[in-house]
């Protein structure tokens, strides 16, 4: 079998994408794993999100990337799928334009298994037709 075969006949679909939207309040903060990261391009621009399960309730929370501070931290970090994430939400500083967002990696996180939390089959996300950022 040649590697594209191969890829093709291993592909798995992402799992269960029917993720909360995280809307913090400053001084919220969420810790998990990274379970999914998503790109999606509109006239707009480049619309990128995270899906954490969160560690205490293994529930799903996507995390919006659009705002430059949490973008620039992300593509610095560079998390990838797996990753224990910490993301604090800070706040809008008085008379500023921007948010402040603080990302950190837990480097002595220990193997990750994979979500604890997989859905149910109507929860699936399998590709672009299905992007809940298509609804924005």
């Amino acid at each position: 079998m040649d590697e594209f075969t191969e890829s093709v006949a291993n592909y798995e679909p992402p799992v269960s994408i029917n993720a909360e939207l995280w809307e913090p309040e400053a001084g919220d903060y969420i810790v998990g794993r990274v379970v999914s990261v998503t790109e999606r391009e509109f006239e707009w621009g480049l619309a990128k999100s995270a899906v954490i399960e969160q560690d205490e309730t293994f529930k799903h929370y996507q995390v919006r990337l659009q705002r430059k501070v949490i973008a620039d931290q992300w593509n610095e970090l560079d998390p990838q799928v797996g990753s224990r994430v910490g993301i604090k939400f800070c706040g809008q500083p008085e008379g500023k334009s921007y948010f402040v967002y603080h990302l950190t990696i837990d480097p002595a996180a220990p193997e990750w298994d994979g979500p604890q939390n997989t859905g149910d089959d109507d929860d699936v996300y399998y590709g672009d037709d299905d992007d809940p950022l298509a609804e924005e």
